[in-house]
């Protein structure tokens, strides 16, 4: 779990994969992360509030070797910025790559945001959209996470609407990916991003007054890029496969709460007060 820095120290990564039920998906992901080409990373599943059934599939990928924890709090409704925060403020990585339970990483995704790192730097990477055909033949185990790396029947079935965003995955030749960026650029989102733990702790982490579904992964990116990191984003690296689930609707049903996040949405401020320095109290060395 080591590259080799400017400075010659050794990098810690870590995967914080955010979760919440859905036992038989977060496997698939973890399968995923099992046939990575770099292997030298750590995950934690950061649960906001899942039953027991989680954790059983935390012990069976912890049987099989993974190098994995789970950081884990009562279900007292959507909390996701409360639970990465406590995941943030317990890892012991330098950097970490942030992603969702329903998105499985392509073979190299671990290497790619390696290779592209630099300081002060969020490396993100494209989502391939799997349709719910492709979606139950990986539950029913009916394909393999590989057959996602055949570009051409990802091609093909996109003409089909069984896939979207297919054309993001293709593997081009390193020295074509200058010239690619300049014609199709991919932004920073919460599901497939890496950055350093110390940029978040400058900031002070995730907004944890966002709470219900929406906003605080960009609100954490246009603040971390307020405070001068800046991030790259590539075609065919660093990629993921969003498997297809109900859409979330945002919680804008509580006005209250949706007029909060449009304000600080729009705010200038990058560190926040409600953030993660109240959970790194319990996890000093």
């Amino acid at each position: 779990m080591t590259i080799e820095s400017g400075n010659k120290r050794k990098m810690q990564y870590e995967v914080i994969m955010s979760a919440y039920n859905d036992a038989n998906v977060i496997e698939i992901t973890l399968n995923g992360f099992m046939y990575q080409s770099d292997k030298r990373f750590s995950i934690c599943i950061a649960d906001d509030g899942s039953g027991p059934e989680v954790l059983v599939i935390v012990n069976k990928y912890r049987d099989k070797g993974m190098n994995i924890r789970h950081v884990w709090h009562e279900d007292q409704g959507f909390r996701k910025t409360i639970i990465l925060n406590k995941a943030i403020a317990s890892s012991k990585a330098d950097r970490l790559i942030f992603v969702d339970s329903d998105s499985i990483p392509h073979k190299h995704f671990i290497a790619d945001h390696k290779t592209h790192y630099q300081a002060r730097l969020i490396t993100t990477g494209p989502r391939v959209y799997l349709r719910q055909v492709i979606t139950n033949k990986l539950k029913q185990d009916k394909w393999i996470i590989r057959d996602l790396e055949n570009n051409f029947r990802l091609l093909w079935l996109s003409l089909f609407k069984q896939t979207k965003k297919a054309e993001m995955a293709f593997y081009f030749p390193e020295g074509l990916l200058p010239l690619l960026n300049k014609f199709k650029s991919v932004w920073p989102y919460g599901a497939n991003m890496a950055v350093d733990r110390q940029d978040l702790l400058d900031i002070n982490g995730f907004d944890e007054d966002f709470l219900g579904w929406g906003g605080e992964d960009i609100d954490l990116i246009r603040r971390l890029q307020l405070n001068g990191v800046n991030y790259f984003g590539c075609v065919g690296r660093a990629i993921i496969y969003h498997l297809e689930h109900p859409i979330r609707i945002p919680d804008d049903g509580d006005v209250t709460m949706a007029e909060r996040k449009r304000v600080k949405l729009n705010s200038s401020v990058s560190y926040i007060n409600n953030g993660l320095d109240k959970w790194l109290a319990n996890h000093q060395n």
